[in-house]
């Protein structure tokens, strides 16, 4: 996880691997109960409910944020939050 602090801004940065094949499916992850294909989920997709980065982006939201999710072209996903320090501006 990286982390940065503007006057304005507080961002996180996480890298997370799965296995995507195309950056079409990223978008998608971010809405609620959407999953990879059983062959790209993590080691015990039992746990996975396709429910987080959907969480993820309401609680950014709700906070006048947003989330941005690339998948890496070595594999795996970067998911960027930011949200305002102050959101009466």
């Amino acid at each position: 996880m990286r982390s940065r602090i503007s006057q304005t801004l507080s961002t996180r940065c996480w890298n997370g691997w799965t296995a995507l094949s195309t950056p079409f499916e990223v978008d998608g992850l971010l809405e609620p109960f959407r999953r990879l294909a059983a062959a790209q989920r993590p080691a015990n997709p039992a746990r996975c409910a396709g429910l987080g980065l959907s969480i993820v982006r309401s609680v950014a939201h709700a906070h006048a944020g947003e989330v941005r999710a690339v998948a890496r072209p070595e594999g795996g996903l970067t998911v960027t939050v930011t949200v305002p320090l102050d959101i009466r501006q």
